[in-house]
């Protein structure tokens, strides 16, 4: 009788084991299911985020101990649970985003995040929950096209998330654009022009390429501190032989009324993405009013045809334009903004007309004669 109570017992033990071996089941991993709000071709065609490790983003999470789908509003016991944690593309799912070092999910309660990207981006990033404010403090945009980044970030999410609440598809998240995007467009206004003009250079100058960052949710998106951070960073390269020549000469393949887009050569990232800042003008000195200088500006270099016997050219002229405009608002370059401008050359004057769109296209309307 006492074998059998043992067997019994033994067995009952065994069970016991097994029932708590499936609770220490590994709980399934976190993973997202990211878009763009109207993404630059920097960084996606249309809205789907791009998949190379370049746009490898960082993650905030915090644990309430709630039910999935609790409001944000509600959501007011909090713990961190995920600390700028870094999520990569999972090339075996369409779509999601993993943990680099996997996370997963806890047994009880729910999640919510918010993050930025790309993961690589140069400053320091913050996530405030309690004022639902994102900061990126003293962020550095590089001055080569090919090398800069498209700063997005997505606010904390509007409610909270447990492993059952994604069907298997991952946090679904909205990336918005930090920065400006500047697309410049060269055009010809008739038949005489072909043949005067070759363009050899094409620059901004006067750029800020270091500021901080803060976009409170439901609230305002500001830079603030935008400086210059050192020699020779205020100036980005648009147009240079090295890397696109735009030329207007008879034969050419560009005709008159045809725009020409210049955003630089970079197949991935060839859009002209800058810190939201000032293009006002300069204004001169009047009395005791000191002289104002120019804020952002666009220098172009061109040769010049002198009709002095066949394919003479008076090389190394400039012209000097403003990017200042009616539809840009107080001379300022906002946020997730795309701002357009296209120079037309004439056969006695260049003129430039900008315009805006979200990632509102923007096009005020300039003349600029040539000097």
């Amino acid at each position: 009788m006492k074998r059998l109570v043992i067997a019994a017992l033994a067995i009952g033990a065994l069970a016991a084991c097994t029932k708590s071996n499936v609770q220490l089941e590994q709980p399934g991993e976190i993973s997202f299911q990211p878009v763009a709000q109207k993404a630059t071709k920097a960084a996606v065609d249309g809205t789907d985020y791009p998949t190379d490790a370049t746009y490898n983003f960082n993650v905030w999470a915090w644990w309430g101990d709630y039910d999935a789908a609790t409001a944000l509003a509600s959501f007011t016991t909090t713990t961190p649970y995920i600390a700028n944690g870094t999520f990569v593309h999972r090339t075996e799912t369409a779509n999601s985003w993993g943990g680099q070092t996997p996370y997963y999910w806890p047994t009880k309660g729910s999640l919510v995040f918010a993050g930025y990207s790309p993961a690589s981006a140069t400053g320091t990033f913050e996530y405030e929950l309690t004022s639902k404010t994102f900061t990126a403090t003293d962020y550095v945009q590089s001055n080569v096209i090919a090398n800069a980044n498209d700063l997005m970030w997505f606010d904390v999410t509007d409610e909270s998330y447990d492993q059952n609440g994604t069907d298997g598809k991952g946090v679904p998240v909205a990336f918005k654009h930090a920065l400006s995007w500047l697309t410049f467009k060269f055009n010809l206004k008739d038949d005489e022009t072909a043949a005067r003009w070759t363009i050899t250079d094409v620059k901004l100058v006067g750029i800020e390429d270091k500021a901080t960052f803060t976009a409170v949710k439901n609230g305002a998106n500001t830079w603030t501190e935008a400086v210059k951070s050192g020699d020779s960073k205020d100036e980005i390269s648009v147009v240079t032989g090295a890397n696109y020549t735009v030329t207007y000469a008879n034969g050419g393949t560009v005709l008159p009324g045809t725009d020409v887009v210049v955003e630089g050569t970079n197949a991935r990232n060839n859009a002209v993405l800058v810190i939201p800042q000032s293009c006002a003008p300069g204004t001169p000195a009047v009395d005791e009013t000191p002289a104002v200088p120019a804020a952002a500006e666009l220098v172009i270099t061109y040769n010049l045809k002198t009709y002095i016997g066949e394919n003479n050219y008076l090389p190394g002229q400039t012209v000097t334009l403003p990017l200042n405009g009616s539809q840009i608002t107080n001379n300022m370059w906002e946020p997730g903004k795309h701002y357009i401008y296209t120079i037309t050359f004439g056969a006695n004057e260049i003129l430039i007309a900008p315009k805006v769109a979200d990632w509102v296209d923007v096009e005020p309307e300039i003349e600029i004669p040539v000097q």
